[in-house]
Parts: C-alpha cells; structure tokens; sequence
C-alpha cells in the first residue's frame, strides 16, 4: 500500500492481519483495538507509538527500529503471541 493516504482514518477493532502498509500516510488514524498482527508498518509515515499502543496485537508485525524499541519498552506484551499471558 505504498503512499496509501489513510490519515485520520478511523480503523477501531479493523483486521489488518497480514496487510501491507508500507509508506502509508497514517498522521492521526485511530487504531484503537485494530489487529495488526503481521502487518507491514516499515516505512509508516507519521506513525506513533502511541497509535500502536492502543492496538489490539502487533505480533509478527513489522516495524521500524525506533517505534519497535519504544513498543518494547511501553507494552511489550503487544508483541507476543496473542492468547499467550507473560505476566508472573
């Protein structure tokens, strides 16, 4: 979906497992609950980390270094296999 224009979509609970977002324009798109386990995030523009930490899943997705680190560092639970409880 190279240059797709989505800003301020509305996405909430969306399934976009498996889709290909690379280079789309996402300044302001709500993900809130959206299943993005296996997307292309790589070369999102205007991507934020904190759009992604309101997602349902981010398993398998791939992203940028510098948002993947911040996800690892604020919710990293978004990144394990869904279903899966890693918490002692």
């Amino acid at each position: 979906m190279d240059e797709a224009r989505l800003w301020g979509a509305d996405l909430e609970r969306a399934k976009l497992v498996r889709a290909d977002l690379f280079g789309a324009n996402l300044s302001g798109t709500n993900l809130q609950h959206a299943d993005l386990r296996a997307t292309r995030l790589t070369g999102a523009k205007n991507l934020t980390t904190n759009q992604l930490l309101k997602s349902l899943s981010l398993y398998k997705a791939e992203l940028d270094d510098l948002i993947k680190a911040q996800v690892e560092e604020d919710c990293a639970h978004l990144l394990d296999k869904p279903g899966i409880d890693n918490n002692p």
